[in-house]
């Protein structure tokens, strides 16, 4: 996902450390997955657990590259 600050149409969804419901885990799934760079085809339940790691876009100052990963055991 390639967020830019300056958009504010851009959701930080991603900053988010928990859901209220899993109707509301589900839709961020899905935003998330909408806005993928890439499609990785995994799945994601509601007793998943999620990881966010952001970094910087070195193309422009004002935009991140934010990964979210799945839990594995």
């Amino acid at each position: 996902m390639n967020i830019d600050f300056n958009n504010l149409d851009h959701s930080l969804e991603f900053t988010q450390s928990s859901c209220r419901s899993n109707n509301d885990f589900q839709a961020f799934v899905s935003s998330t997955i909408n806005n993928s760079l890439y499609r990785t085809g995994a799945s994601v339940s509601n007793d998943d657990e999620l990881m966010t790691l952001v970094t910087c876009d070195t193309r422009d100052g004002n935009k991140r590259i934010v990964v979210i990963g799945k839990k594995v055991a």
